[in-house]
């Protein structure tokens, strides 16, 4: 059932149908069924950091007291005390990863990340709705082309359109570009045993590179370009003489194939990519943000003391601003909140550098709480589930013998 539940919600999350205002996705199912066959791992998996339990706990305490006010005041929507519940319940799927093999389970996520990055190139040539699937790739009875892909407007039924951001089966370029940044360090923490495996892994790294690419995301890959070379040498320097020579080797190769495809090739997707990451980047650095927050700072100021106790404990009414990224839950939710929110999400990234064989895991969940900050990303399955799966299997990583 774990392995099941891994795969869905890192191929298929959105697989499922809508069902009034909210979705009922396969991967919600399968989540819930985990847990119940789990329970006896979820106290021990909160127990496995003290700082994470009693952050986590608290936060669930408040979270809780904060939405029952505002449901009484009838300031919260449906959606809102959803989200709300996804930030509280996410961070369990790591319980799923507590005792089972993390070699297994890195399987799954190279299977699960070329599976992505080669939809997420499909989806460029081809084309995103043409090739979608009603209730597979993405929720029945939602419309695709809303979702924030980056369409603006074009011709949705055009090979390409104006589409800069490949959602994959994610329905969103952010949050498919969370999963495959953790994809990609596990990847490089991963020894597979077998000659099968180890092409698997190379692949899979390949196709978690060309996906970040692709996701049109630069919450993510911004971060993940910086970190990047800090992950590279931390990676560099764990392999053995051979091992280095050989990998730089292969990125080498790959660097020289790639510039002489695009020197050669007649294709756009360069200049895609240099109008979405550079030039749109130039022109709105913060994709209107900045003013998101600005006015968001402007009502925070503007609060009678009342209102500022209120927003301290347990958050503004939900009716009377939104907001981006962290700054929108802090909104809702309180300061309090949000600030042991943040320390949730903190503590596996310490736990993860603290070791020097898993460390990469933490720099690249780092990137990940990095785009939570500026984005809503968080409040979408199954983003928080995949930042604290892939902290588990980390941490549950060398514990288990290798299976083949």
């Amino acid at each position: 059932m774990n392995e099941l539940f891994e795969f869905v919600t890192m191929v298929i999350p959105k697989a499922g149908i809508q069902v009034g205002a909210l979705p009922l996705t396969l991967n919600m199912l399968l989540f819930g069924i985990a847990i119940l066959l789990n329970l006896q791992y979820v106290v021990k998996f909160l127990f496995s950091n003290m700082y994470f339990f009693i952050a986590y706990y608290l936060l669930l305490m408040i979270c809780l007291f904060s939405v029952f006010i505002n449901l009484s005041d009838r300031t919260i929507s449906t959606m809102t005390v959803a989200k709300t519940v996804v930030v509280l319940l996410s961070p369990l799927a790591g319980t799923l990863f507590y005792k089972d093999s993390a070699d297994r389970a890195l399987k799954i996520v190279s299977v699960a990340s070329i599976m992505n990055g080669l939809y997420m190139v499909c989806q460029k040539i081809f084309g995103i709705i043409n090739i979608s699937i009603k209730g597979l790739t993405y929720t029945w009875g939602q419309d695709l082309a809303a979702k924030n892909i980056g369409y603006n407007g074009g011709d949705t039924n055009s090979l390409v359109g104006e589409a800069n951001k490949m959602p994959s089966t994610y329905q969103n370029g952010n949050s498919v570009g969370l999963f495959l940044a953790t994809a990609l360090v596990l990847m490089l923490i991963w020894k597979p045993a077998s000659k099968k495996w180890r092409k698997t892994k190379t692949v899979s790294v390949i196709f978690s590179v060309i996906g970040l690419l692709l996701c049109g995301s630069r919450s993510i890959l911004f971060p993940m370009s910086v970190i990047g070379c800090v992950v590279m040498f931390n990676y560099l320097r764990n392999l053995s003489k051979t091992e280095r020579a050989r990998t730089l080797r292969f990125l080498f190769l790959f660097t020289i194939v790639v510039v002489l495809y695009f020197s050669f090739a007649r294709t756009q997707v360069i200049g895609q990519l240099y109008n979405r990451y550079v030039t749109q980047t130039i022109a709105n650095p913060t994709s209107n943000r900045s003013m998101i927050w600005s006015n968001a700072l402007n009502y925070i100021f503007n609060l009678d003391n009342k209102g500022f106790v209120r927003f301290l404990l347990i958050g503004a009414p939900n009716t009377s601003i939104s907001s981006e990224g962290m700054m929108g839950f802090m909104l809702n939710r309180g300061v309090i909140a949000q600030l042991l929110f943040l320390i949730c999400l903190v503590v596996p990234i310490l736990v993860l550098i603290g070791d020097r064989k898993k460390r990469i895991v933490g720099y690249g969940m780092f990137a990940v709480l990095v785009a939570f900050i500026l984005d809503m990303s968080f409040y979408y399955l199954p983003c928080v589930m995949n930042y604290y799966i892939a902290f588990a299997i980390a941490q549950n990583y060398y514990k288990h013998p290798t299976i083949e």
